[in-house]
């Protein structure tokens, strides 16, 4: 779950964005780690299920298993202050880093409480993406 009930203004008055962006890799990284502890748990289970049911291991070609987030994104907290210069400076900053990093850990995103405007910009940009990659 993840909200903008922050303030930009007040984040840069305590730490600057080189400093939120390591703080934001450091969550990045830890959500990496559990999804991956969770994956090879979900493996071991799932090998060892075959085996009980008297599966060798070369008949199983292809036992992996990869697990990805939902997301729910809070959108209560929007203001005039995230679309302001700092504002977008963080947005776009944490986007860059989890798009350019961290794209095949995400299985789904979900927007909440959005306000009225977002949704009207959605209207308007959903019409540019491809359905196929499930955006819509």
């Amino acid at each position: 779950m993840e909200h903008y009930s922050f303030s930009p203004r007040e984040v840069f008055e305590r730490v600057t964005l080189d400093q939120y962006l390591k703080f934001l890799t450091y969550c990045m990284e830890y959500r990496m780690l559990v999804l991956e502890q969770m994956s090879e748990k979900k493996e071991r289970e799932y090998i060892s299920s075959q085996i009980q049911e008297g599966k060798q291991l070369s008949d199983l070609n292809n036992y992996g298993v990869i697990l990805r987030l939902t997301v729910i994104r809070d959108m209560d907290g929007l203001g005039f202050d995230h679309v302001g210069e700092q504002g977008r400076s963080i947005v776009s900053a944490a986007y860059k880093l989890a798009y350019c990093n961290y794209t095949e850990t995400l299985h789904r995103l979900y927007f909440i409480k959005s306000p009225f405007i977002i949704n009207l910009i959605w209207y308007f940009v959903r019409g540019f993406l491809d359905a196929r990659y499930g955006i819509l």
